[in-house]
């Protein structure tokens, strides 16, 4: 689906997995806006530090932070600002813990992986993607970073073929795009 860049792309995806007072778990340190773009969205947001020493994902920190309340995570990789690249083994842990999580609150959680920087790597270090791992994952990208206009303003959302009832959450997205007008 496509959208009006990363900040409509992240809103549309916020308002399309959580309900009003739902939590969304984001790390620290984050890009400055997430926070804004959670409540925006009127959900709760649930910061996370990431392990100050390797800048990777503290999974167990995220696992603690899950109520029944947590609708989402809110991923960035490569991170702004830190410019960690999350490996196959750290997003395979989080996927583990998020289903685990998933099932014993009752309901998924969904995992939006901001990737607007996948494309802009150095020292021939690869990307992956958490929806490699998990089904419950969107991907929210921007053009603008990669093509250095940030002021064009297109970008997308995508879910895995993996995700359980794709369909019926591609309709959803697209009655928000409606509902929220310049989400186009």
């Amino acid at each position: 689906l496509v959208t009006d860049g990363a900040f409509a792309g992240l809103n549309l995806c916020i308002r399309t997995v959580t309900d009003p007072g739902d939590e969304v778990i984001f790390l620290t340190p984050p890009w400055f806006f997430y926070e804004a773009i959670i409540l925006g969205g009127e959900a709760h947001p649930v910061r996370v530090p990431v392990n100050y020493e390797t800048w990777d994902l503290d999974v167990d920190a995220i696992e603690a932070a899950i109520t029944p309340r947590t609708s989402a995570i809110l991923v960035n990789s490569p991170n702004n600002p830190s410019g960690k690249i999350y490996p196959p083994e750290t997003l395979r842990a989080l996927a583990d813990a998020l289903t685990a999580g998933s099932e014993r609150i009752g309901h998924p959680i969904y995992l939006i992986s901001d990737e607007p920087y996948r494309r802009i790597l150095f020292d021939g270090i690869g990307f992956h993607s958490p929806a490699e791992v998990y089904p419950y994952t969107v991907v929210t990208y921007s053009y603008g970073k990669q093509l250095l206009a940030p002021g064009q303003r297109i970008g997308y959302l995508a879910v895995p073929p993996t995700m359980p009832d794709r369909e019926a959450f591609r309709g959803t997205v697209f009655v928000a795009q409606f509902a929220m007008g310049y989400a186009w």
